[in-house]
């Protein structure tokens, strides 16, 4: 969800939305950092989770807002993320599994280094067997030799 809430006051931006977009970032880091002191967490994790679940939500109502702005459909663009999504999906629950299963014990540099690299190789190699396609599209928008 991270390119969707920080694209959206980019995107505003670039629209000329200047102050819709600055609204709308006060409005979600108000609400997260509300939601992080209302809440009581134990955890660290727990404290992310409290804290992101605002920016879910009006990343995805800032994000139709957006759409519905550019005359687009959100069904056809939230179908176009499915790939990197499943491969996210794929790639936290490997890593979680190892972290649980592998890595008790480890020194948290070692454990940090293991499931950056294992989510990495799983999150393109999920793309590369999968959605090989839908991959080598994004990478030529990346390098600008995209439609």
């Amino acid at each position: 969800m991270i390119p969707i809430v920080w694209f959206n006051p980019i995107a505003m931006n670039a629209l000329g939305l200047n102050r819709m977009s600055l609204q709308y970032s006060i409005i979600v880091a108000l609400t997260c950092i509300g939601a992080l002191i209302v809440i009581p967490t134990s955890t660290p994790g727990a404290a992310i989770l409290v804290m992101s679940s605002p920016a879910l939500v009006y990343g995805v109502i800032g994000n139709v807002l957006l759409l519905r702005r550019l005359n687009l459909q959100a069904k056809v663009h939230y179908m176009g993320l499915a790939p990197a999504a499943a491969a996210a999906l794929a790639m936290g629950v490997v890593v979680y599994f190892v972290h649980a299963t592998v890595m008790v014990g480890m020194q948290p540099s070692s454990r940090l280094a293991i499931s950056a690299s294992l989510g990495m190789v799983i999150y393109f190699g999920w793309l590369t067997c999968f959605s090989r396609s839908w991959m080598i599209e994004r990478i030529q928008l990346l390098r600008g030799q995209g439609r």
